[in-house]
């Protein structure tokens, strides 16, 4: 009797080891997760905080030559941006097929300005323009044309 006794104490004692070793790997793996999110998340906002650019364009006088308009933003901030991950927006529409100057390699660096070239028609009236970077940050630039 006493060994039966024995031998029951013995198994749940393994199933208690067994379980309480399932319980720490699984709170080890969520621990390192929601640590790996964290720093993402961290290393997401950073950048945004250091990302920064302005349309210097003059809103009077953006440059529209044969259908095809330029714009020109700088990086004042101090993150290099892939000016490829770019978006522009005019009146609320993404444009598409633009053409990058004053890009010397692939990257924008702090301080540089860049020109964006796309093909558009525009109605005389108000306009809209938003150039938006590879993490979200933004710049807007309302013209008008005139007829």
């Amino acid at each position: 009797m006493a060994s039966e006794s024995s031998m029951t104490q013995t198994i749940y004692f393994v199933a208690a080891v067994v379980a309480a070793t399932v319980l720490a790997g699984t709170m080890l793996t969520l621990s390192y997760q929601a640590a790996e999110t964290m720093r993402d998340g961290s290393t997401s906002f950073s950048n945004q905080a250091q990302t920064d650019i302005v349309i210097i364009n003059d809103p009077r006088e953006v440059p529209i030559v044969g259908g095809a308009i330029s714009i020109y933003a700088k990086n004042v901030g101090a993150t290099i941006l892939d000016p490829f991950q770019s978006t522009v927006f005019l009146d609320g529409q993404a444009m598409s097929n633009l053409t990058f100057s004053n890009l010397p390699g692939h990257s924008w660096k702090p301080g540089e300005v860049l020109e964006i070239r796309f093909a558009a028609t525009l109605a005389p009236g108000d306009h809209a323009l938003k150039v938006v970077t590879e993490n979200g940050i933004s710049a807007t630039i309302t013209f008008r044309v005139v007829a």
